[in-house]
């Protein structure tokens, strides 16, 4: 039998903003103080087509850049057919997140659920916020690295460890996000050291030595990036640029990331094959 998924009523898809305080959300205040501001938009019953339809052609639906409400609601049609080809690329997690990075843009602790009971992905985004907008996770027997060094590796381990237990350690990918606008994790030491916040002066952890085993290229040896005449280094420079995700890997193996926390990471592009392959396996009907 061929399931159907209900359109929604574009009557009550109104411009402008919806009071999300209640959900737990702390950016954006309006309003009144206790106000927070989301997106009231959802799909549309055009949007709804075109989602089923791409899950119809076996396409991989991103999730990323939706509100809250259209998330939940391509994620119900997804669950409609059992349809696993849900992914966001670049992300952050409501759970560690404070302040102005705690809007909807970052999925909630359900949301992550469901994409991961469907068979989906997530990608941990690059630049997460500062010392004081994300916490640190502490999850039930994982490895706890204490967030004291702002906008770093440290920052990015904080959500990569919350999403790898939320997922159940299935491939969590690194969302990169290379465009210029939302900005790279910066060095743990140096005269810019834990630039979103944290102790200057004080070595936060043990710093990355060069060279180092590349875990991503087969334990290969790998020495500082060098570009023309300038010289790389993760300790001080931070993730300059994308030839550098080697060290960056490397660095949050430095402070005490293990083999076991870092395997899902190191598995995400298999795991992303993998998954379109289910998702050609399921067959979806016409909207």
């Amino acid at each position: 039998m061929e399931r159907t998924v209900p359109g929604r009523n574009d009557d009550h898809m109104r411009c402008g903003v919806r009071d999300c305080a209640a959900d737990g959300y702390t950016y954006r205040r309006f309003g009144p103080l206790s106000s927070v501001e989301c997106n009231n938009l959802g799909l549309t019953n055009l949007g709804a087509f075109l989602v089923q339809e791409m899950m119809r052609k076996h396409m991989l639906v991103e999730v990323g850049h939706m509100s809250a409400l259209a998330v939940n609601h391509t994620l119900d049609i997804a669950e409609a057919f059992d349809y696993p080809g849900v992914v966001s690329g670049h992300t952050g997690f409501f759970d560690v997140s404070h302040g102005q990075a705690g809007h909807e843009g970052n999925l909630t602790g359900a949301q992550v659920e469901r994409v991961r009971h469907l068979g989906g992905m997530v990608g941990v985004l690059t630049r997460l916020g500062n010392l004081h907008e994300i916490s640190t996770w502490r999850g039930g027997g994982a490895t706890v690295i204490e967030h004291q060094c702002g906008n770093t590796a440290e920052t990015w381990a904080q959500a990569y460890l919350y999403a790898i237990e939320k997922m159940e350690h299935a491939p969590v990918a690194f969302g990169s996000d290379f465009n210029g606008f939302n900005g790279l994790p910066g060095p743990r030491f140096g005269r810019e050291q834990c630039p979103g916040g944290g102790p200057y002066g004080t070595s936060p952890r043990q710093a990355l030595r060069y060279p180092f085993k590349a875990r991503a290229a087969a334990d290969r040896l790998m020495s500082r990036s060098l570009i023309g005449t300038r010289t790389y280094d993760i300790n001080t420079d931070g993730l300059a640029h994308v030839g550098m995700l080697p060290d960056f890997i490397a660095d949050l193996e430095s402070f005490s990331l293990n083999a076991s926390d870092l395997e899902p990471l190191l598995k995400s592009a298999e795991g992303y094959i993998r998954l379109w392959e289910r998702a050609l396996a399921v067959h979806v009907p016409p909207p």
